[in-house]
């Protein structure tokens, strides 16, 4: 399953926020293990340091952003799609362009906070909690073990 992460979850994964962490930290590590393949547009990593810039010191915000790569696939939306998305009636830019993305990666659904936001894309939405508990359905289960 191929899931594209809106800024917001990316935000939750790297600010650790409670109580969003924990789902996404589950996609983190189905990812690891190639049960699923996470994406997040380049555009959401800019968005995200400078949302979280005055929380944390630049240089350790950079170092947990590389982290990410480990598990998270970047990927942009082209030139093309920002005259569309100026154009559109969707409330949210930001919005467009992430449906925009993907729907270019062909990702079977958009991980997000935010999921009313994306009633008009071709890629539907869904919740991280939503996304974990499609996991489980399948099978897929990740306890982590305290030690």
């Amino acid at each position: 399953m191929k899931l594209l992460l809106d800024t917001n979850v990316l935000i939750d994964q790297l600010a650790q926020r409670v109580p969003f962490y924990q789902h996404i930290r589950t996609l983190c590590i189905a990812s690891y293990f190639k049960e699923v393949e996470l994406w997040c547009s380049v555009q959401s990593y800019t968005d995200a340091a400078y949302a979280l810039r005055k929380f944390a010191p630049k240089q350790q915000l950079m170092s947990t952003m590389e982290a990410t790569l480990e598990f998270i696939r970047p990927c942009s939306f082209p030139a093309e799609s920002l005259r569309p998305a100026l154009r559109s009636d969707w409330p949210d830019l930001e919005d467009f362009l992430i449906a925009y993305a993907a729907a270019g990666i062909k990702a079977d659904y958009v991980v997000t906070r935010d999921e009313g936001g994306f009633q008009a894309s071709k890629v539907p939405a869904l919740s991280p909690q939503a996304a974990v508990d499609m996991l489980a359905n399948a099978g897929l289960v990740y306890d982590e073990v305290s030690w």
